[in-house]
């Protein structure tokens, strides 16, 4: 009986099946950049306060715009060893003149990665109304947005205007009538909304740079 055991084991441990290796598989960029960037600048010409949002939702899209420059300088560099410079905040550039192509050149920047307009924000998408026998229940369902217009710059014109939009279902809450319904706040769900903007950018990224 014991010799079988050991037939056994060695049979089951003789056939034992070696997992198969990890492969990474990288992101293809859609658009060549040429000629290629020595150094890219990543600016906002988004003016928030003029937009006169309520105080704690501009502070917070000033603090997305810049962490949306921050972040992606740091990641175009990881991707390719390119140097970066963000430059925080706001910067007025008059539209149709040079006067990136002048910040560009202050800053010795080959090419520029400008954020032209900005948003995120919840939208509701529908409302269901189901038959209850005390009357009517209405649920309303939300998506999360994220909007961002970037322009990429080389040093003699533009080289590609780019909308980003990027929208998913986030909610669904019980509510009084389709009209009054108070839906997911922006400034509440500030976590969120970085998560969403943050994916939002990493997409636009793929555009240009292998991941």
């Amino acid at each position: 009986m014991c010799w079988r055991i050991i037939i056994l084991f060695f049979f089951i441990s003789s056939c034992s099946v070696t997992p198969p290796p990890l492969y990474k598989y990288k992101s293809h960029p859609v658009y060549e950049i040429n000629p290629k960037p020595e150094r890219i600048l990543l600016l906002n010409t988004y003016n928030v306060a003029a937009k006169k949002y309520r105080e704690n939702k501009g502070e917070l899209f000033k603090h997305l715009i810049d962490s949306v420059l921050v972040t992606a300088a740091s990641e175009i560099k990881a991707r390719t060893l390119i140097e970066t410079e963000a430059i925080a905040g706001f910067t007025s550039v008059t539209p149709g003149d040079s006067s990136i192509y002048s910040i560009m050149k202050e800053h010795n920047a080959t090419h520029a990665i400008v954020v032209d307009s900005f948003n995120v924000f919840f939208d509701q998408r529908d409302v269901e109304v189901t038959k209850t026998e005390s009357g009517k229940n209405r649920e309303a369902f939300y998506d999360i947005v994220s909007e961002i217009d970037f322009s990429f710059y080389n040093s003699q014109s533009l080289f590609k205007k780019s909308l980003m939009v990027n929208r998913r279902h986030y909610d669904s809450r019980t509510v009084i009538s389709g009209f009054l319904a108070a839906g997911p706040n922006v400034v509440s769900q500030k976590k969120d909304a970085w998560k969403f903007t943050k994916d939002n950018l990493m997409n636009y990224l793929d555009l240009f740079f292998e991941r």
